[in-house]
Formats: C-alpha cells, sequence, structure tokens
C-alpha cells in the first residue's frame, strides 16, 4: 500500500497545499583578482526541529519547526513505502499522511529547502504504526510514568515514559500559570521542551494519554518547575571560553576606543588593491569580545552540523555569506544552551572590530603588522607554504593569533571606500562585493599583511576563512 497525503483543491495533485519548483543551483566560478562575480548561494538551511508525529486509523500526523533562514522556502516528506515526495510550503510546519494501513511500520523523512534549491539534512521520525479505532472502545490509556523535568533559561524539559497500550497515540500537556492550550507530543517521543516560559515564575504541567478512539485518561501533575536566566554577561576585561557541541574556543576582550582606521601613507604606494586603504577617519568602537584564533574546522562542523575535524587547523575555502551563516547558527546554539544572555550576539566582525582588534586595541604598540614589526613572527606566508595550525606565531598586544597571513579572514561590511567622517560602530551593509583582510599563505607581498589592507572580493577560494566577535 502506498502513502497518500491530502490533494489539493486547486490542482489535484498528490501534494500537501502547494507544489514548488527546485531551482537549479548557481555554478560556481572560480574568480581571479580582477575578475568579479556574482556569488552563488550554496549554503543549506537548517534542518526542521521538534519532529513530532501522532498516529491515528490509516494516518499519521507530523508536526515540526521550520528553519529559521529568511531564504527557506519548502519541506520534502518522503515516506519509507514511496519515494514520491510530498511538498509543503513554508510556515505550515504540519502534514496529515493518510491511506495508511494499520499495523504497518512506516517513517518519514524531512528535508528543508531553500529558494536556490539548497537541501539540508533529513531528519527521520521513528516508526509509525496506525492503528484502527475500536467504536466500542471508552477506556483510556494509561498514565505517562517516570515523569521527571528540568528548569532552564525561560523553559522547562520535561521526560516520561510512554504507556504500553497498543491503541495508545500521543501526550497532551497543559500546565499552570498559562498554560491551557494543550500541547501534543505523538508516541515514542518522551520529551518535550516547553519554552517561552517567564523566569522566576514557578509552573506545574499536567500530562494526560490518549488514545486512537479519543479517550483521555486522568492525567498526572508534575513537580514545581521554576525557569531561571543560565547565561550571564561575561566579566568586562577578562577573555571568556565556550564550549558548541564539544568543541572549545577562547574569546579574547577587546576594550573599546577610539583609533585611526586606514592608512594613507599604504594607500599612495602601488600594489593591488592597496589604494583601498585611503581616507584615513577615527572611528569609536564600544567594548567586545574577538576569536583568539580564526575558526578552525572542529568549531566549524560542530555548529554546521557535520562534525568532527581539527581543532587547530583553520577552515577556509567558505564564502562570506556561509560565514554570515555560521555566525548565525552558533548564535542561536549559544542562546538555546543559555552561554550568552538575550541582549549578546555571535557574528563575524565588522570592519573596524577586525582592524581595532588587528592593531592590539587600546594596547596597541603601532606595529605594521598584528603583533610586530617583522611578518615572519607572526604570520605564515607563501614562503612557508600552505594552512598552518592556529597558534604558532606570536600573538599580538591583546593575545590574538594570525591576524597576519594563514588564512584571509571575512568580515561583516560590504566594500565601500572610506570616507573622512568620524564614526561609531561603524558597519557598511550596502554594495555588491565583500572584503577579506590580515592577507593569507597564498602570498609574498608584505603591504597584503598589514593590518590596514583591505581586498576587495566576491566569490571564494582555498586562502579565506573566518573569525567571530561577540558583542
Amino acid at each position: 500500500m502506498k502513502c497518500s497525503s491530502i490533494k489539493s483543491s486547486k490542482t489535484g495533485k498528490r501534494h500537501v497545499w502547494a507544489v514548488f519548483p527546485i531551482l537549479s543551483l548557481l555554478l560556481f566560478a572560480a574568480c581571479s583578482e580582477n575578475e568579479i562575480f556574482e556569488e552563488p548561494d550554496t549554503v543549506p538551511p537548517s534542518a526542521v526541529t521538534a519532529l513530532n508525529t501522532i498516529v491515528g486509523d490509516g494516518q499519521v500526523t507530523l508536526n515540526w519547526i521550520d528553519p529559521t533562514e529568511t531564504d527557506f522556502d519548502h519541506v520534502e516528506i518522503t515516506c519509507s513505502r514511496n519515494e514520491e515526495k510530498i511538498f509543503v510550503e513554508k510556515g505550515i510546519q504540519t502534514a496529515l499522511i493518510t491511506g495508511l494501513i494499520n499495523g504497518e511500520e512506516y517513517t518519514f523523512s524531512l528535508m528543508s529547502v531553500d529558494t536556490a534549491g539548497n537541501a539540508g539534512r533529513s531528519v527521520v521520525t521513528p516508526p509509525c504504526i496506525p492503528v484502527s479505532v475500536d467504536p466500542s472502545d471508552v477506556t483510556p490509556p494509561a498514565e505517562v510514568s517516570e515523569l521527571s523535568g528540568e528548569a532552564g533559561n525561560g523553559k522547562v524539559a520535561l521526560r516520561w515514559t510512554d504507556p504500553t497500550d497498543a491503541d495508545f497515540a500521543k501526550v497532551s500537556i497543559t500546565y499552570s500559570p498559562g498554560g491551557a492550550t494543550a500541547i501534543e507530543i505523538g508516541k515514542g517521543r518522551q520529551e518535550a521542551v516547553i519554552a517561552g516560559l517567564k523566569n522566576g515564575s514557578e509552573y506545574v504541567f499536567t500530562l494526560k494519554t490518549v488514545d486512537v478512539a479519543g479517550n483521555v485518561s486522568a492525567g498526572i501533575v508534575s513537580d514545581r518547575f521554576t525557569p531561571e536566566a543560565t547565561a550571564v554577561t561575561p566579566p568586562f576585561g577578562a577573555s571568556v571560553d565556550y564550549t558548541i557541541n564539544g568543541v572549545p574556543f577562547t574569546m579574547i576582550y577587546v576594550e573599546g576606543g577610539t583609533f585611526t582606521m586606514g592608512s594613507d601613507a599604504e594607500a599612495a604606494l602601488p600594489g593591488t588593491q592597496r589604494a583601498n586603504q585611503a581616507h584615513e577617519h577615527q572611528v569609536t568602537l564600544s567594548s567586545y569580545w574577538i576569536g583568539e584564533t580564526e575558526v578552525t574546522i572542529a568549531l566549524w562542523n560542530a555548529v554546521m552540523g557535520s562534525g568532527g575535524g581539527s581543532n587547530t587547523t583553520p577552515v577556509a575555502s567558505i564564502t562570506r555569506n556561509q560565514s554570515v551563516e555560521f555566525a548565525r547558527r552558533l548564535n542561536d546554539i549559544a542562546h538555546n544552551q543559555g552561554l550568552i544572555p538575550d541582549d549578546m550576539n555571535f557574528q563575524i566582525p565588522t570592519e573596524a572590530q577586525w582592524e581595532f582588534a588587528a592593531k592590539g586595541g587600546n594596547k596597541s604598540k603601532g606595529y605594521t603588522y598584528s603583533g610586530s614589526n617583522t611578518l615572519s613572527q607572526v604570520g605564515w606566508t607563501s614562503s612557508d607554504g600552505g594552512i598552518h595550525a592556529v597558534k604558532q606565531k606570536q600573538p599580538n598586544e591583546l593575545g590574538i593569533y594570525d591576524m597576519s597571513g594563514n588564512v584571509y579572514e571575512w568580515v561583516y561590511d560590504m566594500a565601500a571606500p572610506y570616507t573622512t567622517q568620524p564614526q561609531t560602530d561603524p558597519c557598511n551593509t550596502s554594495g555588491s562585493q565583500y572584503i577579506k583582510r590580515g592577507g593569507s599563505f597564498y602570498y609574498n607581498d608584505a603591504y597584503r599583511f598589514t593590518s590596514t589592507y583591505r581586498y576587495f572580493y566576491t566569490s571564494t577560494d582555498y586562502t579565506i576563512g573566518t573569525r567571530i566577535s561577540l558583542r
């Protein structure tokens, strides 16, 4: 028996609500120093989360939360017994799969797709077994057992063991104060995270079991839980260590201050894109934190979902937009895990943040390169071969490594000429090109490694990585 679904009233096709075209991927083209291309979107969306299945008589209801990327377009659902895809439009976040055989086992795979056709990681449901309804059944299922919970930052995580009744379908959760609308969790999941709660308020939860005939148990009541804010702002003046999915990294504190950005002297000399440094100007920055090292392969993979890799080798061959997406996902993880308070955010550094940190911030000794007037003391160039492990050269005045050489680093700003007007916490978000900073192992031209050199670029290559900031 094939899996089937609700038919569209407009098209008659077996798709849920709408049929979506999948856009062709743009072909990547390498970019030379003098060539400019529009950067193709190759960043896949995040996977769906909070996937929940509720079995019924010859049917299964799927519920989930869509990815948060602005270019996310739709979810593609595949049934284990039928390769025909069901397309569900962004924002609907539910699908009723009908025409199933009671007693047979089904699994469903949900894959997120963006407007460029990039596909995210598939999420697979646990086995689902539809159960026939007995019209004479008026007996509710047994209660859940081993109910426990844990309060967090604005949330409570509940765990339990489902009853063994063959016709058991779901758990219905309400809570007080404020949670009168039931939250339904399908058979087999046995956990729920209730978010959006008020820190400092005491909550109690009632869990009732429901079978496919709609019979509802009396319910059991949980202990009392009080959510509390767990994240605290790092102390100003101190660096801070974080661990994301088992990968540690360090953020260096950069005290705010005023500095001269750019270099008219460097801009007047010959060299590829050297003139981009023209128009020295005063910039005042608020305090922030910046990565002690470039983002490593291990940290990149821990955030982007694949896992593994070296935690000493910088990630490379990434686009500027991939860097922004990495920082966004890192930020989501850090907030969800209560590592940073709601009013702080990870991102890739602005160009001003990058240059101020490279110069040593308020501890600057006026070096040409980041931490020295001798390039070989702080930076890897083409004379040294390819990419090297981080923290092998001496750090700069703030204890930051590899801001001259090793891999180029994307910054957040779009490329534009400087103006001479003083600025406070600047960030340019308009333009068609991006900016890479710090020089790389590919070059040996010393001017490329200075703390003021800025290279306008659109595509990517194997010499470009990134760094993160926190504010």
